[in-house]
């Protein structure tokens, strides 16, 4: 789970810069809070497993630097 989870942020982040697409790298953290919802939940996984729950913590807050560095660079262009 955990290295499905660092493959897909780490495409996601490559398609993020590749196509300077800020909505796609958005649908990736709505995707990957789901996920950490789901592993914090009582009715989910009730924090059965902190090394997932980390990695996607960790995941998502390089995702959203890789956001703001695209996003930093769409503004500078206009």
């Amino acid at each position: 789970m955990i290295m499905i989870l660092i493959i897909g942020a780490l495409i996601g982040i490559i398609t993020i810069y590749r196509q300077k697409d800020i909505p796609y790298g958005m649908v990736i953290i709505w995707a990957y809070g789901g996920i950490l919802l789901k592993h914090l939940s009582e009715t989910g996984f009730s924090r059965e497993y902190p090394l997932v729950i980390a990695t996607v913590g960790f995941c998502i807050v390089v995702i959203l630097g890789a956001l703001l560095k695209v996003f930093n660079r769409l503004r500078q262009v206009t």
